[in-house]
Formats: C-alpha cells, structure tokens, sequence
C-alpha cells in the first residue's frame, strides 16, 4: 500500500464574483502617480496608500475585507486583521514583473480590475527549489519550480506574503494594472 500525503500546503485563495465597479475603479485610478522600477517597464504607484487616497477605496476595504475575514475562516483560523497598505501596479506591455515577496506582512492580495482579450497571469515561485531536478513527465503541485495562474478580470487573489510571486508576461498591447 501507497499513500501520498501533502505536507504544508501553500494556500492561494481566488476570489472571483465581487459587487466592485471596475469601470469606476479604473477612472478613479487615471490621476494615479507611478514610478518606474529597476525592472524597465514596470511601474508603482508612489503612495503605499492607494485605497485611502481614491474615492472608490472605503468600499473596496469592505469588500476586501468581508473575502479576506472568509478566507480566513475557510483555512481554520481565527484572527482580526487590518489592510495595511495598497498600491498600484502597472506593466507595459510585453514586459513582466520580478520575483518578489512582501517582508513585515502575514498575506497579501492582489486585484485585477481589467482584462484585456490576451490573457493574464502571476506566476508563485516554491520557497525552496529541489536539489536535484530529475526529468518530469506531468507537472503537479509536487514536483513544479514555478506555478502561473491565469487571473480574470475582477478577481481578489489572497496569499502568504513570504511566497515569491511577479506579474506574468503582459503579452497585450495595454499597461497591464493591478492593485495590490
């Protein structure tokens, strides 16, 4: 007898289905200022503060909030929270984000108010890269490097914020935004 057992899961928690207006959204983050990263053609918005500073973010943080107080109830804990700081990123096209983490935070989220007819990812890095890496022959949560989810518009992705994460190849003609 065989038996597989999965030992400390990283969880990633996709929320899809808000009452968010991402067309008012969108307009209320026009007059954001950005700043250009070391990694050319990546840009953030230079407050940490976003969802104090645009009309629209009190009722983003509710929303944010009810998903994020779900989710951590789905993973079994019991814990208030508060949403420390928010920013704005945007990607130029054909161009991707770097692998990064978020020190001196428990999760982090990330939403996506607009989808363009390309697709759109975030690729997740595991914590430690295997020693020895042995031909694959189907990729599974076991033994992958790299994972890349495809996002839709309107999503509210939830995750630990040690994990390393970047913005997926922008393979369309338009700055790619999210707001995390």
């Amino acid at each position: 007898m065989q038996r597989i057992h999965t030992l400390f899961a990283e969880p990633v928690s996709i929320n899809e289905n808000l009452n968010i207006d991402n067309k008012l959204l969108l307009d209320d983050l026009q007059g954001v200022k950005l700043s250009e990263l070391k990694k050319k053609g990546n840009f953030l918005s230079e407050s940490l503060y976003i969802l104090n500073k645009i009309n629209y973010g009190e009722h983003l943080k509710q929303i944010f909030s009810e998903r994020i107080k779900k989710n951590f109830k789905d993973l079994g804990y019991n814990t208030g929270f508060t949403i420390n700081t928010s920013w704005l990123t945007s990607v130029k096209p054909h161009t991707e984000g770097e692998f990064h983490y978020h020190a001196n935070h428990w999760w982090s989220g990330c939403y996506y108010p607009s989808q363009f007819k390309k697709r759109m990812f975030i690729t997740f890095k595991r914590l430690n890269n295997f020693m020895i890496n042995p031909k694959v022959e189907n990729y599974n949560c076991f033994n992958c490097n790299e994972v890349s989810l495809e996002i839709q518009e309107g999503t509210l992705l939830l995750f630990p914020s040690y994990i390393e994460h970047k913005i997926g190849y922008n393979d369309s003609d338009k700055n790619r935004i999210s707001l995390a």
